[in-house]
């Protein structure tokens, strides 16, 4: 699953990103307070990359 997230037709160019269109999936399913299973991929200097555990899959969250 990929969301648009930028088009130029001047540069023939088009910007995906499957983050976004995971989150879209699942953001209304999440609110402040909330605890979920998780285990954590990697580390980076930028953030960390944490696997979010969904009663109808897992959504991969990149924590800053």
């Amino acid at each position: 699953m990929l969301q648009v997230v930028d088009a130029s037709e001047e540069d023939k160019k088009l910007i995906f990103s499957e983050k976004d269109a995971v989150w879209s999936k699942y953001s209304n399913q999440v609110k402040v307070g909330d605890i979920f299973g998780a285990s954590v991929g990697s580390v980076e200097a930028y953030g960390a990359f944490v696997h979010l555990q969904f009663p109808d899959g897992i959504y991969l969250f990149i924590s800053k």
